[in-house]
């Protein structure tokens, strides 16, 4: 079988030698600067800004997230003043969060300050939450409750 000795593209004759498919020097410079298809550009512009996105948003939801577990240990250790502050730190983050909203609830509810425990109760209406945490709620309204029937019997 006889080589081919002409440009597969335009059939001039290949300059270059050494390679498996004969072009000539014009053909070769213009298919390796073939240019990226627009849709490639789109994305990969729509990739990149979504990352820079994420990379923005990532510290101050790292920070949300180290509250909201020091919160949790505070207030597994009974240290509910310093849980509520770390709740709400988290809560600042995320303002609608029922995750950080119902132990925040509790831990207000835990530490007797009605008004808060009042405020976050109304914001979780009509919301699920965990289970625990609506038996720990439903715990703090019975003693309250209890608190009040003492205090109207006293009277």
């Amino acid at each position: 079988m006889e080589e081919r000795t002409v440009c597969e593209m335009c059939d001039n004759p290949p300059e270059d030698e050494g390679y498996e498919l004969p072009l000539c020097a014009n053909c070769r410079d213009e298919l390796s600067r073939c240019p990226f298809p627009l849709w490639v550009k789109l994305i990969s512009g729509l990739v990149l800004l979504l990352v820079l996105i994420a990379f923005v948003n990532f510290p101050s939801s790292l920070r949300a997230a180290a509250a909201f577990e020091r919160g949790n240990k505070a207030k597994s250790k009974g240290n509910y003043p310093t849980a509520i502050l770390e709740y709400e730190r988290a809560l600042a983050r995320f303002p609608d969060s029922t995750v950080t909203m119902a132990p925040l609830a509790a831990a207000c509810g835990w530490d007797g300050d009605l008004r808060k425990f009042a405020y976050y109760l109304e914001k979780l209406d009509g919301r699920e939450i965990r289970a625990d945490l609506a038996d720990e709620i439903e715990e703090i309204l019975l003693e309250f409750e209890d608190l009040s029937e003492m205090e109207g019997d006293e009277q």
